[in-house]
């Protein structure tokens, strides 16, 4: 008998033994199921999590009918798995969130959660307003519940926050953020972990804004923090370390950034199955020195990097190709061109396979049906469809070897980011830098020289 069928059997049971315990809800059984789909939902386990949110709703309506608030869980529930089909997600999305509306308890603290999914959903579709008023009115539940100070509300104003930088609007998103820190602070202190997640929401945000010397701050601090409970291979602190070590790089801290790739793999090292986080730590380490100069320790460790990205990663893999073009950088910067030549042809050969592989069309198809449905529900000028396109430009260049493909795609990016986040934003200069090494390796240097100077002024501007 399989493990849900014997929780359901128990549940019978006991329901038997106190036919009260549930006489206002939906009951053990649906309890069970609907705890379970939503165990399921979270191990990606979506087929087998499906079935059961289908038989938790079928139980709850046959329990307690169409209109009751436990049906409604179950519709939200549901709509989770059918993600991908929105119109099948919409309808019962709307179904729960009429049945909440019609309830004389919808504001209870218990029907927090699914505020929370159906903001989610009309989030993710694009409808900020909806979104924006379902996030606020959980907030306002949890701060009757608990008070405008307490530590549990702070993840419904991260909420309503992420809903803000979402759209763009970065000074209200920081506000909200800000005051998630500082309850956090007065009410858990300082080096609390959930501190250290409100600073990495703030370095996150600042990073976008482009402050990076704000954003190193929240980052420092918020690493700071995790490392006591955390190491550095643990994956949120992986994030906020590569995030790090993109500043450090941006901003030119090469010693910091060294110093930040030498404990991450000294971390990655003290595991046995840290194979994959080695290879590549080992090839951003190696990187580093080598923009610094330092082609001795760089070599050095291209030379460890290579054999154990190859083994990790497969003889096909970009990583791998990315690293040997590197090693082979190296070696013409310091006059090797014999031993940087046999590096390019295996890498160019890499890249041939890929782009074989690829020819097809693999990412055309999805790339351009969410393409749009990304710009039907946020616009054409907002600054996530721009960043889809860096994304699927960048995936021409390194799987098609595509240059008229991805040149479009990167001035539409250009573009938007000019409009959504201004001229002199640090993701404008990045987007130029894309374009001026697509011009550069298509032979156009005419092109490429002034966007260079553009980014390099961006680049100067102090923050």
């Amino acid at each position: 008998m399989s493990h849900i069928k014997i929780l359901i059997l128990l549940a019978g049971i006991l329901s038997l033994n106190n036919p009260s315990v549930f006489a206002q809800g939906a009951g053990i059984e649906w309890d069970t199921l609907h705890t379970e789909a939503s165990r399921l939902h979270q191990a990606l386990e979506w087929d087998r999590g499906k079935v059961l949110a289908e038989r938790a709703l079928a139980v709850a309506q046959q329990s307690v009918g169409p209109n009751h608030q436990d049906v409604a869980k179950s519709l939200a529930l549901l709509a989770r798995f059918y993600r991908r089909d929105s119109i099948k997600a919409e309808a019962l999305y709307k179904r729960a969130f009429d049945i909440l509306e019609k309830n004389s308890e919808v504001d209870s603290l218990s029907l927090a959660p699914t505020f929370d999914l159906l903001a989610f959903y009309y989030k993710d579709q694009g409808e900020y307003d909806k979104a924006k008023g379902l996030y606020r009115r959980s907030l306002k539940v949890f701060e009757d519940s608990y008070g405008s100070d307490h530590p549990d509300i702070t993840p419904k104003i991260n909420n309503l926050a992420g809903l803000y930088m979402d759209q763009g609007d970065f000074e209200l998103a920081e506000l909200l953020y800000i005051r998630s820190l500082a309850i956090r602070e007065t009410a858990l202190g300082r080096d609390h972990i959930d501190v250290a997640g409100s600073l990495s929401l703030l370095g996150q945000l600042h990073l976008s804004q482009g402050k990076y010397d704000t954003a190193i701050w929240d980052l420092e601090r918020c690493i700071r923090i995790k490392e006591k409970t955390e190491e550095l291979h643990s994956g949120a602190l992986l994030v906020n370390t590569s995030q790090l070590l993109f500043l450090y790089e941006k901003q030119g801290q090469f010693d910091k950034a060294i110093h930040l790739a030498a404990r991450k793999l000294a971390s990655a090292e003290a595991r046995v199955s840290s194979g994959v986080l080695i290879s590549s730590t080992l090839a951003e380490l190696a990187h580093l020195y080598r923009i610094q100069g330092d082609h001795d320790k760089a070599e050095a460790l291209f030379k460890r990097a290579l054999p154990t990205i190859e083994h990790w990663y497969g003889p096909s893999d970009s990583l791998l190709a990315k690293t040997l073009e590197d090693l082979a950088t190296l070696y013409r910067t310091t006059n090797r061109s014999d031993s940087a030549q046999p590096l390019e042809v295996r890498a160019s050969s890499i890249r041939k396979l890929e782009r074989d592989q690829s020819k097809a069309g693999f990412f055309s198809a999805d790339m351009k049906r969410d393409l749009a449905g990304t710009e039907k529900a946020l616009g054409s000028d907002h600054h996530h469809l721009a960043n889809m396109l860096d994304s699927f430009a960048e995936a021409y260049l390194s799987s098609a070897g595509d240059y008229a493909t991805a040149e479009p795609l990167y001035k539409r990016s250009l573009a938007i980011k000019e409009k959504a986040l201004g001229p002199n934003n640090p993701n404008v200069a990045t987007s130029l830098e894309r374009l001026a090494s697509l011009y550069r390796a298509t032979d156009r240097p005419d092109l490429a020289e002034p966007l260079e100077a553009r980014a390099a002024k961006i680049r100067a501007i102090k923050r």
